[in-house]
């Protein structure tokens, strides 16, 4: 991580989908979890889920990306674990009907997420009193939006890469959107080429 700006980790697109999934048997079961049925959360967090992340006890950030569904829209939130803080990055803030569809779907990472944290022990490590308490939910004010309904992904993309290097967000424009996609889709395919013919490897996952 020497060349980021930030001590993060990060999360994959499935993993909001399984703190929904432990949500729903949080409300159901009258605020329990059977902890030993959420591995694969436990995972993410303790950093063996993904070959390329850390444990949550190492890093001060943690970026996850997610997909509201209904509105067929991406949105990155930032966990600032430090800061016991959750802010949105949201490239399409829409009418009041959506911020409500928004605001569900942050709801299970903001109170769940402390009290999973809170049964591993985290926060015992990092010396925080405030333990299972919620987590506070900012949206970041002056981020770019979007002028159409196809590019949030590209956004997220770039809000991340800009965050962790500790560049202005303020630089991902839509007039870069044509730029931004051939260089994602290029570092991609490189990647996998690399990877593919010459056993290549990024440094996290050499580590």
């Amino acid at each position: 991580m020497d060349q980021f700006r930030q001590s993060f980790t990060t999360t994959d697109t499935y993993f909001a989908n399984y703190v929904e999934t432990a949500w729903k048997e949080f409300k159901n079961s009258g605020g329990k979890v059977d902890w030993d049925q959420q591995s694969a959360l436990q995972k993410y967090i303790l950093g063996g889920r993904l070959a390329c992340s850390f444990s949550w006890t190492e890093v001060d950030q943690v970026y996850i990306p997610v997909n509201i569904v209904t509105l067929k829209h991406w949105i990155l939130l930032v966990l600032d674990i430090l800061t016991r803080t959750i802010t949105v990055y949201n490239s399409l803030k829409g009418d009041e009907d959506d911020d409500t569809i928004i605001r569900e779907k942050i709801e299970p990472m903001a109170t769940l997420l402390p009290i999973m944290l809170d049964f591993l022990c985290l926060f015992t490590k990092r010396k925080d009193d405030y333990g299972s308490a919620p987590f506070k939910v900012e949206h970041c004010p002056d981020n770019p939006q979007q002028d159409n309904t196809r590019d949030c992904k590209v956004f997220v993309i770039k809000y991340a890469e800009y965050l962790m290097h500790g560049y202005a967000i303020s630089e991902v424009t839509q007039d870069k959107m044509h730029f931004f996609r051939p260089k994602l889709t290029f570092e991609l395919y490189s990647h996998a080429m690399d990877t593919e013919e010459n056993q290549v490897v990024s440094d996290l996952e050499r580590e």
